[in-house]
């Protein structure tokens, strides 16, 4: 679906046109730049700021982690959109536990933790 016909539609209906992992493929390839689609998935909320349904932003988020092609793509995901998505009341909780058994979300937190290590920094939520 080109760029024009994204903004004719709601943030809702493009993620259901597209599908989750489409949807979370295009944002690690930045084909949605900060239009609201991209917003929407870096903020979790729709172009009305009404939150996503959290399974669906969750869903998304891991289609976005499962398309990144290297470290660096998962620490932007970290630094953005996970961070983001910790302040919503039981996404920490849930990264944690994930952490423990999901072999993404594993991968998010080694690498978060050493992406912060080179920078001096050696205690946080990245770290549990």
């Amino acid at each position: 679906m080109p760029s024009e016909e994204w903004d004719a539609l709601s943030v809702r209906e493009c993620i259901v046109q597209l599908g989750v992992a489409e949807v979370g493929v295009r944002y690690v390839n930045g084909d949605f730049g900060w239009g609201d689609l991209g917003l929407a998935v870096f903020t979790g909320e729709d172009e009305l700021g009404v939150g996503l349904p959290s399974e669906l932003w969750w869903d998304i988020a891991m289609a976005a982690l499962d398309a990144c092609p290297d470290d660096e793509s998962v620490e932007l995901l970290g630094e953005d959109i996970f961070d983001r998505m910790r302040a919503r009341p039981g996404f920490a909780d849930r990264l944690l536990d994930e952490g423990t058994r999901n072999s993404r979300v594993a991968r998010l937190f080694a690498v978060m933790e050493r992406a912060l290590r080179s920078e001096r920094v050696t205690s946080g939520f990245w770290f549990q």
